[in-house]
């Protein structure tokens, strides 16, 4: 089998565990990366991840890192993002099969095809020609080709909106670098927080993340919306094997029962309207008793996050009308029907094909809008991509 030459982008867990295999597999791979080693892992770094460093890495990495003489976290730590970033993916990135291969500060623009257009040719008949990527990097623009492509950039720099209906709230384009997307470190942020009055919307575990961490200041005023009905936004379980899940998940339904009247709970409620006011924020919401206006000083949007579908629109690319997520992938995760992260399974390598030979879409990215992705199933399609890629 002769080496193809692979461009990975990303250089996240899933990225780098892409370019190892395939390093190791005697092809001629480079990684791209927009930002840092692990650039959305460190975005937050501060918060510690619900599943222990046994889940995180691959058996191929660690012994790489062995052999590098690097010192692997404990196998039942519970790193932080910023600490999984710096005592694995970087040490990683460092191996003797990727030295040298990870290139960062270098932004995938977008991916085509010589000689092809998005509608002609068709399928396999694609493959005679490389696949083409425009890149930006310190030294301006340039073109590079590749016989395949692995898109592992994630989703995180991509969030939804915090209107009905996922659409922008009236306002909230212009006034969009008042609102954090993402999660924010409130303790070192403290001072812009002490006192203040915060609005929090979302239902999701980087929600309650928030609040907890909110809830840790001496002074604060929150009002905390969800879109969805129901005095319990969390699914609890007494066995759930991933403790701090289900101390994030009791809180937040305890916060909704009531429980902290520094918290003002409302369920079924959207973002309407957003607007500067005299240095502050005024947010009108709507629910069941319709709609009321009221100031803050900070918005914290944790309403997810969406694939950026640009990079590929000139592609061949098979997407889920519902989640954004590669459509055989996602055919597959709503066939298996499971509800909890950790009864996901790999779904095999068909699930990550798409009409465009040789383009594979892996990790975050390939389940779009689902949030039920875990990097163990990152790193277990990484092998079934290579076992098609190879073959």
């Amino acid at each position: 089998m002769a080496g193809k030459r692979i461009v990975v982008i990303g250089a996240g867990p899933v990225g780098l565990e892409a370019a190892l295999h395939a390093a190791r597999s005697g092809h001629d791979v480079r990684v791209l990366e927009a930002g840092r080693i692990g650039e959305h892992v460190r975005r937050w770094g501060h918060v510690r991840l619900f599943s222990p460093f046994s889940m995180n890495h691959s058996p191929l990495a660690a012994a790489a890192l062995v052999e590098a003489g690097a010192r692997l976290p404990e196998a039942s730590a519970y790193l932080t993002g910023r600490e999984y970033a710096e005592s694995y993916l970087e040490p990683l990135a460092r191996t003797a099969p990727l030295a040298g291969r990870v290139h960062t500060g270098v932004r995938v623009v977008q991916v085509g095809r010589e000689r092809c257009g998005k509608a002609s040719p068709f399928g396999e008949a694609r493959a005679r020609f490389p696949l083409r990527l425009l890149v930006e990097g310190p030294r301006g623009e340039s073109v590079e080709t590749a016989d395949v492509v692995i898109d592992a950039s994630g989703t995180y720099g991509q969030p939804n909106r915090l209107g009905d209906g996922n659409l922008p709230a009236l306002g909230e384009r212009a006034l969009g670098p008042r609102i954090d997307y993402a999660l924010v470190d409130v303790a070192a942020a403290r001072a812009s927080f002490v006192g203040r009055r915060v609005l929090v919307v979302g239902s999701g575990y980087s929600a309650a993340t928030a609040l907890d961490a909110l809830l840790g200041l001496e002074r604060i005023e929150i009002v905390w919306t969800t879109r969805d009905e129901g005095r319990s936004p969390y699914a609890v379980s007494s066995a759930d094997p991933l403790p701090e899940r289900a101390r994030l998940g009791r809180l937040g339904n305890a916060l909704a029962a009531g429980t902290d009247r520094r918290v003002e709970f409302r369920e079924a409620t959207v973002v309407e309207r957003v607007a500067e006011q005299a240095g502050r924020i005024a947010v009108t919401l709507r629910g069941r008793a319709g709609q009321d206006t009221l100031e803050v000083d900070r918005i914290l949007a944790h309403v997810g996050f969406t694939p950026d579908n640009s990079l590929y629109r000139e592609l061949q690319v098979h997407e889920c009308y519902a989640s954004f997520g590669s459509m055989r992938l996602a055919a597959a995760l709503l066939e298996d029907g499971a509800a909890d992260c950790l009864a996901q399974s790999p779904k095999g390598p068909e699930s990550l094909l798409h009409p465009e030979p040789g383009f594979f879409v892996l990790g975050a990215k390939s389940y779009g809008r689902n949030p039920s992705f875990l990097i163990r199933i990152g790193i277990a399609q990484v092998q079934d991509a290579l076992t098609l890629i190879s073959a």
